[in-house]
C-alpha cells in the first residue's frame, strides 16, 4: 500500500511523509532504509506515527517513569482545554528537540509557545 502512494510521489519530484496507522506493520517502515538504500537522500521519505485517542494510556504514560525516550518518529496527539494543564504535561517530557500547537487563536498559540520547554514549537504545521 505504501509502495503504491510513494511510487507516484518520488517519480514526480516530491518528498512524502509516511502518516502509519498504528497497527501499519513495522515491516511498512522498513521503506525508509531500503529507499536509503537505494540512494534517496535522507529527508524525502519521512514517516511518522500518529497517535490519537490515548487519553488513559497517555496519563499512565506521563505519570510515570516507565518512558525516559520515545523511539522513532512519533506524534501523541492531546486535544485540550485547559492550558496549563497541557502545558504541565508536556513541561515535564525529558526528551524532544520540538513540539507542535494547532489553534485558531493566535493569542493562545503565543501563551503557549512562550511556556513550552522546547527547541522548537511549530504553529499549525507538521513540518519545522
Amino acid at each position: 500500500m505504501i509502495t503504491r502512494k510513494l511510487g507516484p510521489a518520488l517519480a514526480a519530484g516530491c518528498t512524502d511523509v509516511i502518516k502509519t496507522a498504528e497497527d501499519t506493520p513495522f515491516t511498512a517502515n522498513a521503506i525508509l532504509l531500503l529507499g536509503e538504500r537505494a540512494g534517496i537522500p535522507k529527508g524525502v521519505i519521512n514517516s511518522i506515527t500518529a497517535l490519537d485517542n490515548i487519553a488513559e494510556i497517555g496519563k499512565f504514560l506521563w505519570a510515570s517513569d516507565v518512558v525516559k525516550e520515545i523511539l522513532g518518529p512519533l506524534a501523541s496527539i492531546f486535544i485540550f482545554e485547559d492550558e496549563d494543564e497541557v502545558i504541565n504535561i508536556f513541561n515535564k517530557v525529558e526528551v524532544g528537540q520540538a513540539s507542535y500547537v494547532f489553534t485558531q487563536d493566535v493569542n493562545r498559540v503565543a501563551r503557549i509557545a512562550e511556556q513550552l520547554h522546547f527547541g522548537m514549537v511549530a504553529v499549525n504545521t507538521g513540518v519545522i
